[in-house]
């Protein structure tokens, strides 16, 4: 029987870690994804205003529209939801976090061993090779930088187009909403 090796055990952490994360992003996803119905089943909600964000969310219900502006009265069944959610997320995270304080102890105590040794291996590589080669492959590392900071250049500049586009369309059914309500006094 071979006994578990330090490659062996960090694998094992890493595979824990993403199996942590998958559960949370399937809890993320479950929630807000469904909720319950009057039959006290749960049903797929047809609600779902996209991705859920942790601390951070689109007014969805009457009890989450910003004081002053709120005329409809709240459902106590949605308060309840939001207390069933609520436990579940701190029992979740009571179990998780724990799991996480590990993985980041792990971490810390093998990845600056691992990398010393993967950059050690990779100039004695790098010393075997001719030179013809060396130059070669540092123009090869040069050319991918410049891509790489090309894309990231690009990609903040989309990610800031769609940015903008979301604000425009949340303070559009903001002002709408405003209307409705205005509308109703």
């Amino acid at each position: 029987m071979r006994l578990p090796t330090r490659r062996n055990m960090l694998l094992a952490a890493v595979a824990i870690a993403g199996v942590g994360w998958s559960m949370h992003q399937l809890a993320q996803h479950a929630n807000a994804a469904t909720s319950k119905s009057p039959t006290g089943t749960m049903a797929p909600s047809n609600t779902s205003t996209g991705p859920v964000t942790i601390g951070k969310a689109a007014p969805t219900t009457p009890t989450d529209i910003p004081a002053g502006t709120q005329t409809i009265t709240p459902n106590p069944e949605i308060k309840s939801i939001n207390d069933q959610l609520k436990t579940l997320r701190d029992q979740y995270h009571a179990q998780l976090d724990p799991l996480e304080a590990q993985i980041k102890s792990l971490r810390d105590q093998f990845d600056p061993k691992i990398k010393a040794l993967e950059e050690q291996k990779k100039t004695l590589v790098e010393q075997g090779k001719p030179q013809a080669i060396q130059d070669l492959d540092r123009q090869e590392e040069s050319d991918l930088a410049a891509l790489a900071d090309r894309e990231k250049t690009d990609i903040t500049g989309v990610r800031q187009k769609y940015s903008e586009e979301r604000t425009q369309i949340t303070q559009k059914y903001d002002a709408q909403r405003k209307e409705l309500l205005a509308g109703k006094r």
